[in-house]
């Protein structure tokens, strides 16, 4: 197989075809250059390095810029970009490559500084220049094992395979070598072996470099950060080591300071034979130049240096990439590209703006521009400081300033300069711009000024000067003026002590209570050792929160208002004997309301219970509440607790508060009680609600009992709770007697014999399945039933059958007539009424008025309009030509019971399946 690679340098493309000799057969793969910026390149000129057949070196040209490009080639890799670089000014051509150098052909008059005599001679120009490889710096003398272990290094770094990068160079004794494979393992982001190469070099600030950077987050913030710790940044390039000095003395000269100068010399030392670069960037001596000349301006920062590993704008790039702005902030401050930094700050690192302000103002003062570092200053908000330390040896100027910005700390800070130099007048003048009022009256005060001290400290209420005025009237022992100005300087302390050294009782107490407990309890003492107006140490005790003192002393001198004052903030908290010892004090006087409270706060409930029951006093919601002992309390038994609680529910009953009784007999679990209490109130809701959650059965028998003492004909919600209750208590019996007096509302109010039927018939359902406790008596009353259904029937099957046969209806009504005990299921006077009105429709109104009479004489005492309409009746007697009778009174009809047939299936299901 034969393989052909093309590199197109135009477009960065590698092709790569391999042919089959045999039947002529091609394959064609392509593949980009890593890096975008190789193209748009036209070659010039290529080599080979006689002695490495991998190296390959290539002169290209991109309009004005000619680079130079070195390759690995492998039949398995193919073009490896080793390195790029622009040609050197020096040079004009590449003339080959053999490691470790590139050859040039170096442009007439240019000298070769590698040539050039210690004595400082001239150099002599030399048709031929070189420049080491990049992997080759400082290692230009080598072994030939040193040499190949280099070049495998190289190679196995332009292919990415870091691993065996590592093992090439392991065994090398070079530190040379080592510091170039740590640079290189900080640009591809080797951390892990960048950390055992400066082991091996014994880079001790690179170690600790390298240790900080592991702290922060960001994989790109942690490898820039160790380059530029490792000092490869300087001017907008890096160093090699042995370029390393001007980082230190430009860093030194940028920060304007003589600590950077004495660190960059410690670091150097002055005098040794340290290198600095030329102008092809090969390193040349410095003799004993030394750091200073570079800090003192005798030599202008270095503009170029070694060989480019990893430029500056590779790590802004990781920075910006990261979003580690600040740590961008601080390379671009310490490269001293301060304009460059504050744009930083302004846009993307605002948390050290003011920061960043106030360093690049040092850097201006040191550098001598006072007046743009004073706008910096300000703009760091640190001029209040840092202005006047700055010109203070120019106090003109210093002056103008503070008139111009008219800042109240830099008013104040002039006054006090100004005092210090004994002008007093000018030192009020601004201490008053600044409206310090405590020096304004410390001053007048010096000057004995005291009256206008005076007027400015009431003026102003300031605090401090108050207290300063007082201080010097208490000096000249004006002691009544003294406490006004401790008064208003809040000085409590000071003027109590003054009034009570000076016998000032009336203005003592009145301080007292605007004062601290301490000085409370103080003012209590002195009241207390007088023996003198003792009303006034109980309430400062009281006051200062020492309930016990307060009322131990109001029940030895016999203070009973004061001890009144006292007792109502003492609460549960207290000292049970102290509470215990106030009830009896009220009980005493009369006082019961008090005492129970107090009692209460002692924890004393039977007998603040047997008080109000032996007073008759009201006990109120919150009364009982505070009687009620929680349940996990260890002091009283559960059945003591509950024994508390019913005694408490009982006093409530007899007081008529029966919704605290029940509450009281629900916690006590006794709800059958509560139930009792809640049906005396008479609440119906609540009594539904609470039968409701209780779900106990003879709780629903007494809800359902005293729903039926209610009008429950004009509710149907009542009805149907009535019947739900019965069910759910399983009193079928009761339930039979409710639908039983259904059946007879429906006959006597709406002679709807129809739903009377289905009322009996629920009811005779609900007796049959009840549990009787006399079968006897269970089996009268269905029978009772059985025979008021079949007379019910009766009378609805003869209105019914009127249409078909008349004759047949009439004589089953006149059958029902001679029942016995008819009124107990169907009123007489609506058979009459039926009678009546049949014959009236038929005409026979003899007969119909004989019907009318019988009704008359058998129910004497009922007026017959209730049963046949008033309209019938004139009819009946303007035929026969009888005088009419008077109308009675419409009845008024309320709800049929049928209306609410879904209760009553919901009922009959209930009693089929049970609660």
């Amino acid at each position: 197989m034969d393989t052909v690679t093309i590199l197109d340098l135009k477009t960065g493309q590698i092709d790569q075809r391999e042919a089959l000799s045999i039947n002529g057969q091609e394959t064609k793969k392509s593949q980009a250059l890593e890096d975008e910026r190789l193209t748009d390149l036209v070659p010039v000129s290529h080599f080979w390095d006689q002695s490495e057949p991998r190296l390959f070196v290539c002169e290209a040209v991109r309009e004005a810029d000619v680079l130079v490009l070195s390759f690995f080639v492998s039949e398995e890799h193919g073009f490896l970009l080793q390195d790029s670089f622009p040609r050197p000014p020096a040079f004009q051509m590449l003339l080959g490559i053999q490691v470790p150098h590139y050859y040039f052909m170096r442009k007439p008059g240019e000298a070769n500084l590698e040539d050039q005599l210690d004595s400082g001679s001239q150099c002599i120009p030399q048709a031929v220049g070189r420049r080491p490889l990049r992997d080759f710096v400082g290692l230009e003398d080598c072994d030939k094992p040193t040499q190949d272990a280099m070049l495998n290094f190289s190679f196995f770094l332009a292919i990415g395979d870091m691993d065996e990068a590592f093992r090439s160079i392991k065994l090398i004794k070079s530190q040379a070598v080592w510091e170039n494979m740590a640079r290189m393992c900080v640009k591809t982001q080797r951390l892990d072996v960048a950390r055992v190469c400066l082991g091996h070099m014994g880079h001790a600030r690179g170690a600790r470099a390298l240790r900080e950077a592991q702290r922060e987050p960001e994989p790109e913030a942690r490898v820039a950060m160790l380059a530029v710790q490792l000092g490869m940044l300087v001017s907008g390039a890096p160093l090699t080591r042995a370029c390393s000095l001007p980082v230190w003395a430009y860093l030194g000269q940028v920060a304007g300071s003589r600590k950077a100068l004495g660190q960059a010399e410690a670091v150097t030392g002055r005098g040794e034979g340290v290198d600095t670069p030329g102008s092809d960037g090969i390193r040349q001596p410095l003799g004993d130049v030394g750091v200073r000349p570079w800090l003192t301006g005798q030599l202008p920062a270095p503009q170029s240096v070694c060989t480019p590993l990893f430029p500056q704008e590779d790590a802004e790039q990781l920075y910006r990439r990261c979003g580690r702005y600040d740590l961008l902030n601080r390379l671009l401050q310490a490269s001293g590209q301060w304009q460059r930094a504050i744009e930083v700050a302004e846009r993307h690192d605002r948390m050290h703006l003011r920061t960043t302000y106030y360093n690049y103002a040092r850097h201006l003062e040191a550098s001598g521009d006072c007046s743009l570092a004073l706008s910096y200053y300000e703009k760091s908000d640190t001029h209040r400081f840092e202005v006047p330390r700055m010109l203070v040896e120019d106090l003109q100027a210093l002056g103008l300033y503070v008139n111009k910005t008219k800042d109240t700390t830099l008013w104040r800070w002039w006054a006090q300069y100004l005092e210090s130099q004994a002008k007093m007048d000018a030192a009020l003048h601004y201490y008053e711009l600044a409206q310090d009022y405590f020096s304004l009256v410390r001053v007048h005060c010096f000057q004995g000024n005291i009256q206008r001290a005076a007027e400015i400290a009431s003026e102003t209420g300031n605090w401090a000067a108050s207290y300063h005025l007082a201080r010097q009237y208490e000096s000249q022992n004006e002691v009544r003026q003294a406490v006004h100005f401790y008064t208003r300087a809040q000085a409590f302390n000071n003027a109590i002590r003054l009034c009570k050294e000076h016998g000032l009782d009336d203005q003592l107490m009145n301080l007292a209570l605007l004062s601290s407990p301490e000085d409370m309890l103080e003012a209590a003492r002195y009241y207390e050792e007088r023996g003198e107006q003792m009303d006034r140490a109980v309430m400062l005790y009281h006051k200062a929160g020492h309930f016990s003192k307060a009322l131990e002393l109001a029940f030895a001198t016999q203070q009973f208002a004061a001890l009144q004052l006292v007792a109502e903030d003492l609460d549960e908290k207290s000292d049970p004997a102290l509470l215990a010892r106030c009830s009896d004090f009220f009980l005493e006087h009369g006082q019961y309301e008090k005492a129970v409270e107090l009692l209460l706060a002692a924890k004393k409930y039977q007998e603040a219970l047997q008080l109000c029951l032996e007073q008759n006093l009201t006990i109120t919601e919150e009364m009982a509440e505070k009687m009620t002992v929680p349940k996990d309390c260890k002091e009283l038994s559960e059945e003591a607790r509950r024994a508390l609680l019913e005694q408490i529910a009982s006093c409530c009953m007899r007081q008529g508060s029966y919704h605290l009784a029940t509450k009281k007999y629900t916690q006590a679990g006794d709800r059958l009680k509560a139930m009792r209490a809640l049906l005396k109130s008479g609440d119906t809701e609540k009594i539904v609600f609470f039968a409701g959650v209780s779900r106990q059965k003879e709780i629903y028998v007494m809800a359902a009992n005293y729903l039926q003492s209610l009008d429950w004909q004009k509710d149907p919600e009542v009805m149907k709770t009535i019947i739900s209750f019965y069910t759910k208590g399983r009193a079928l019996d009761l339930l039979a007697g409710f639908y039983d007096a259904c059946a007879q509302v429906e006959v006597d109010e709406y002679q709807n014999y129809d739903k009377a039927h289905g009322a009996l018939t629920e009811a005779y359902k609900c007796l049959s399945k009840a549990k009787a406790r006399s079968p006897l008596d269970q089996e009268a009353r269905l029978a009772q039933l059985q025979s008021r259904m079949t007379l019910v029937k009766r009378f609805m099957q003869a209105r019914r059958t009127y249409v078909e046969d008349p004759k047949e209806s009439i004589r089953q009504c006149q059958l029902l007539l001679e029942e016995p005990h008819l009124d107990s299921s169907i009123r007489v006077g609506d058979v009459y009424g039926f009678l009546v009105e049949r014959h009236v429709h038929s005409g026979d109104l003899q007969t119909a008025y004989r019907y009318l009479e019988e009704m008359r004489r058998r129910l004497p005492s009922t007026n017959v309009s209730y049963y046949v309409s008033q309209h019938i009746v004139d009819t009946v007697h303007q035929g026969l030509g009888l005088p009419l009778t008077c109308a009675a009174p419409k009845r008024t009809r309320h709800n049929s019971v049928e209306e609410h047939k879904e209760a009553d299936e919901e009922v009959a299901e209930e009693v089929e399946s049970g609660p």
